[in-house]
């Protein structure tokens, strides 16, 4: 979306939109907000603190709902850090955590911090956190919508939406201790990206890659290469004719093959959002285009996961029998099967979750796992798995009987065997809450 565009949105009260993407409109997101899909709640002020971590599960909250009515085992959520304890803490995480190699929890908030432009943390696995950078300050980053990625050189590496020397968003560097630089700042030239919501991928020759939602020669985003000492290139605008993919709000994986996969929310033949591959070179094409209603998915607003044998699977936001978005598996063959459908039911979604928007991860079972940002038992989202055979449940359920309220981001399995994420909103403070799942 070019900025300082005008822009018409359906009612809030009968469209769910993506949690991330109303904040980034510049519309105000609270609890009383109608798009948030969870009413209000009050919590007990010692719960979600960092000195003892909260656990959640009751008769409600700690059931397990499964939308064919089938029971699994309870799981327990434990809050291990709540967001926003002090005026100087981050707020609003919208990405997962990463487990680096020292074993901690590293991440980003959206806001918070002492410019109010969010930050970079680390939580130990007690929940003992420390922010290692504030963002906002001059011409740095600001307001970070992804995560982290650690690179071989034991830094970390992510993105900002905002900031940068042109404010259209940059590409930064931080080590452990906390040193952070601006390794790029997007926007310096006609048909530079603007704006990138996904984090960075290492490419196998040590370069990173990467999309922006915006930018490029037709304003609709772009894939970009650059090197560790900040030269930038972009590979690919993203078109507007010709059945091209359009605004890239998911990074990219680079897969067996050596080409890079990604997807657009917007574009393709059938304008439902499309599948593309990319060359290191700059070739690229669109491999599949999802054609929407019920008989397909739309709209991916994640990244892609490979399997063997040539398999990637994904989420869409939108589309599926249930309209409440689908978990979807493409070949590279080009023929895609959708594996579970959501329900748009009720205030938000069915009892399995609705609209999915984080990326999926693979469990060490061989399970499919990932998260709604609504429906579920108490509306406020949920944590699920699917099996290769497309069989769907939900694992946890977020909402208002819940001290994590709302809105999970993306997963991943810490080598304990637990889940872990974090919610944008809920925790003891409101500024969200990094949580773990186990059963």
């Amino acid at each position: 979306m070019r900025r300082g565009a005008v822009i018409s949105l359906p009612d809030l009260n009968k469209t769910w939109y993506p949690i991330m993407l109303l904040r980034t409109l510049g519309l105000a997101l609270t609890v009383s907000t109608c798009v948030c899909a969870f009413p209000a709640h009050a919590v007990t002020a010692d719960a979600g603190s960092s000195a003892m971590p909260t656990t959640v599960s009751d008769a409600t909250d700690g059931a397990v709902v499964r939308a064919d009515a089938k029971t699994l085992a309870p799981v327990s959520a434990t809050i291990l850090y709540s967001f926003g304890v002090s005026v100087h803490d981050g707020r609003t995480p919208f990405a997962g955590v990463i487990q680096a190699s020292d074993g901690n929890f590293y991440g980003t908030t959206d806001m918070g911090g002492k410019y109010g432009a969010g930050t970079v943390f680390k939580v130990t696995p007690a929940g003992v956190e420390t922010v290692l950078h504030s963002f906002g300050s001059g011409t740095d980053a600001a307001m970070p919508q992804a995560g982290l990625i650690e690179g071989t050189d034991g830094n970390f590496y992510g993105t900002t939406q905002l900031g940068g020397t042109h404010g259209a968003g940059a590409v930064f560097q931080i080590s452990r201790a906390g040193k952070e630089s601006v390794l790029y700042s997007f926007g310096g030239y006609s048909g530079d990206g603007e704006e990138p919501y996904a984090p960075v991928t290492l490419g196998r020759d040590g370069n990173l890659y990467g999309t922006t939602a915006d930018g490029g020669a037709a304003f609709v985003g772009t894939v970009f290469k650059l090197t560790l000492t900040g030269e930038e290139t972009v590979l690919h605008s993203f078109a507007l004719s010709q059945g091209d993919g359009i605004e890239p709000y998911a990074g990219l994986i680079q897969a067996s093959d050596g080409d890079f996969y990604g997807t657009t929310v917007d574009g393709g033949a059938n304008r439902f959002g499309a599948i593309f591959k990319i060359t290191s070179g700059g070739a690229e094409s669109v491999v599949y285009s999802f054609s929407g209603g019920t008989a397909d998915g739309a709209n991916p607003y994640a990244s892609l996961l490979e399997g063997k044998n040539g398999t990637f699977y994904g989420t869409t936001y939108g589309g599926g029998s249930g309209t409440g978005g689908t978990v979807f598996k493409w070949t590279i063959k080009g023929t895609e099967t959708v594996l579970a459908s959501f329900a748009a039911s009720g205030e938000g979604g069915g009892p399995g979750g609705a609209y999915p928007y984080a990326a999926l991860i693979k469990g060490k079972n061989g399970d499919l796992y990932g998260t709604t940002q609504y429906g579920g038992a108490e509306q406020g989202g949920t944590v699920f798995s699917v099996t290769p055979k497309g069989d769907e449940s939900a694992v946890y359920s977020f909402g208002s009987n819940n001290v994590l309220i709302s809105a999970p981001n993306g997963l991943i399995q810490s080598t304990n065997g637990n889940l872990y994420g974090t919610t944008a909103f809920g925790g003891a403070y409101g500024g969200g809450a990094l949580f773990e799942l186990k059963n």
